[in-house]
């Protein structure tokens, strides 16, 4: 343990509930359903060099099943919403507030 960092505190037993009922969340990755988000789906071979230039991460070093968050922008740089991107072994999922779908299409 290092030394410079405090000890973990200890759970009660309603958190340590939680964190055994959601430990796959916790310590990996999983999907929870959001009915006030929206998905968008983007394939095809330069999915990640188009989205590259449209959001403020580097969706081009996301290897599949991995995600990071980053902001959809105008071609002036300004922003019109948060993201997440969830990238695949042949697809992208762009999770959003379901209003920018319209617009993305």
């Amino acid at each position: 343990r290092d030394a410079s960092r405090p000890p973990a505190p200890i759970l009660n037993a309603c958190e340590n509930r939680f964190a055994m009922d959601n430990l796959p969340l916790v310590s990996s990755c999983g999907f929870l359903s959001l009915p006030g988000r929206g998905l968008f789906r983007i394939r095809g071979a330069e999915r990640a060099a188009f989205l590259h230039g449209l959001v403020t991460n580097d969706i081009k070093k996301l290897t599949p099943n991995t995600g990071c968050h980053c902001a959809w922008l105008t071609p002036k740089g300004k922003m019109l919403a948060d993201l997440c991107v969830l990238a695949f072994e042949d697809h992208i999922l762009l999770d959003c507030v379901p209003s920018l779908i319209p617009r993305m299409k």
